[in-house]
């Protein structure tokens, strides 16, 4: 209820996995402090927070909450006790770690290189209840107009494009050209350009 925009567009979806791509879609709209990515693989899903800012990964405080507040809020959505396959913080280890396996029902990892949640398959196969399809459609063509409004101001430049991967980067404290340049998928283009020549 007090999640805003990006809470009942994550409400609307008809299952877990509609949610939680609704809600990377739309995290942008929200906030450009972070950025969410979702990692699929056989098991499931996996669900990366992606912070800026350097203090997030030196407080457990603001980690530990945004999980706890998502997996709350998912159970409340879909009135299931959804427990993730795990947990990891970017934080180092806390004395916190037995309340957060009790809290979460599922295993707990630190220094990660992101906050993350992973869901297993049927976990995302959770029905939503309260699922309306109608308010829904309103919400993303809403979100749609916002996000569109938000990419306008975040421009495509290649410059803008280094600093959001740079801006991601910061918080793990390993920025590096290379890196970058992996992300944005220079290293192929310089060697088919220099290829050509």
């Amino acid at each position: 209820k007090n999640g805003g925009v990006l809470a009942y567009l994550a409400a609307s979806g008809d299952t877990v996995s509609d949610a939680l791509l609704n809600f990377q879609r739309y995290a942008l709209v929200v906030c450009d402090g972070f950025s969410v990515e979702l990692e699929h693989d056989d098991e499931g899903v996996q669900l990366l927070l992606h912070v800026s800012d350097p203090a997030w990964k030196r407080c457990r405080h603001l980690g530990e909450f945004t999980v706890a507040r998502a997996i709350c809020a998912l159970r409340t959505i879909t009135g299931v006790d959804l427990r993730p396959v795990c947990v990891h913080f970017m934080h180092a280890g806390a004395e916190s770690a037995s309340e957060c396996r009790r809290l979460f029902g599922c295993s707990i990892g630190y220094a990660a290189r992101a906050d993350a949640i992973k869901f297993s398959k049927e976990a995302l196969a959770t029905r939503i209840p309260s699922a309306d399809s109608r308010l829904g459609y309103m919400l993303r063509s809403y979100a749609d107009g916002l996000l569109r409004q938000v990419r306008a101001k975040l421009g495509d430049s290649l410059e803008d494009k280094v600093v959001n991967v740079i801006a991601q980067r910061l918080a793990s404290g390993k920025v590096s050209l290379r890196d970058v340049a992996a992300q944005l998928e220079f290293l192929n283009l310089i060697i088919d350009y220099l290829t050509e020549r």
